[in-house]
């Protein structure tokens, strides 16, 4: 018996801004931007990687796995002209 495995491969993009302290936006220019999942594990896998440019865009593309349970987009930045985005407990944002 023949079989045939078909993985489809998963298109992201996004674009990454910030507020400034004025209350307007600005890009998040050159931030590192991971994918993650979770595996059947419970044991986070990354799916791809990629960069923001200077606009704030970003894509990857990736084949996604068959188990997983949970995904998770995380950026990165850390520019000392920029500031760096933190949460509220002081680490790096990510959501």
């Amino acid at each position: 018996m023949d079989s045939v495995s078909a993985v489809a491969a998963v298109n992201l993009s996004g674009k990454w801004s910030r507020s400034t302290r004025d209350g307007g936006t600005t890009n998040v220019r050159y931030a590192l931007v991971e994918v993650v999942y979770r595996d059947q594990f419970y044991i986070w896998r990354t799916a791809a990687t990629t960069y923001t440019d200077s606009a704030g865009n970003w894509s990857v593309s990736y084949n996604a796995p068959s188990q997983h349970n949970l995904w998770e987009v995380r950026v990165y930045t850390k520019n000392s002209s920029y500031g760096e985005v933190q949460n509220q407990s002081g680490g790096l944002y990510y959501t």
